[in-house]
């Protein structure tokens, strides 16, 4: 049996007990009921590390009917692979540049884009308000910095516009600042104000699935396309 999940193709033969023989392949024991079939699935999936994939609704009840269905079949399991990945130091973001990225990276992870369909930063974050848990923060206004709340998000659009020149998309607004971001090389960053300057692309073929990261000294994302 051959299960292919995201960019990953696993090979199972039946056995004695669910077991990785080596990289790609494992032995699983045959199911004889679906609860049996469900758990033996659900094992699979925990042991796999981490970050190898991601599964879509359905694909666990789909890899459960082959454990227990036990035929020398080849499935595409419902899944999302990685197509673009960013992570920027918060080096040369103010702390409150900072705080206001990540609130904004957070209103937009878990978002599906669905084909075809634009992402607009502004429309998808929202407006920049003390109420949707913004603060204050420095904004450049010509070659100058004054203090508005949101100030420093700049700093996200521009995380988000790094992950999209990974993946080839129509890009159908992009500014820069008046200055150079420090934080990305020249002509990589991507301004916004809510309600003048905007970043939107048009999405591809397939869904896309937006997952906010984040360590201590660093803000990013991760773009997943769904494999169907």
């Amino acid at each position: 049996m051959i299960l292919h999940i995201s960019d990953n193709t696993f090979t199972f033969t039946a056995g004695e007990a669910l077991s990785q023989l080596e990289p790609g392949k494992w032995s699983y024991r045959p199911a004889i009921s679906p609860k049996e079939a469900a758990e033996e699935a659900n094992n699979f999936i925990s042991w796999v590390p981490e970050g190898s994939f991601r599964l879509r609704e359905g694909a666990v009840d789909r890899i459960a009917k082959a454990f227990l269905d036990a035929k020398d079949s080849e499935l595409t399991i419902p899944s999302w692979r990685v197509i673009a990945d960013t992570l920027i130091p918060l080096t040369h973001v103010s702390v409150s540049g900072g705080q206001n990225s990540s609130t904004a990276l957070g209103k937009i992870d878990g978002l599906v884009l669905p084909p075809k369909a634009i992402f607009s930063f502004n429309r998808d974050v929202g407006p920049r308000t003390e109420e949707t848990g913004f603060i204050s923060g420095n904004v450049l206004q010509g070659n100058q910095y004054v203090r508005e709340v949101g100030g420093g998000i700049c700093f996200a659009s521009t995380i988000v516009h790094q992950a999209v020149a990974q993946t080839g998309f129509d890009i159908l607004e992009h500014h820069h600042h008046s200055i150079r971001a420090p934080y990305v090389e020249p002509g990589g960053d991507a301004t916004v104000y809510y309600g003048v300057f905007d970043y939107r692309f048009r999405n591809g073929d397939y869904d896309l699935l937006f997952e906010k990261r984040e360590t201590p000294e660093a803000l990013g994302l991760r773009l997943w396309q769904a494999v169907e």
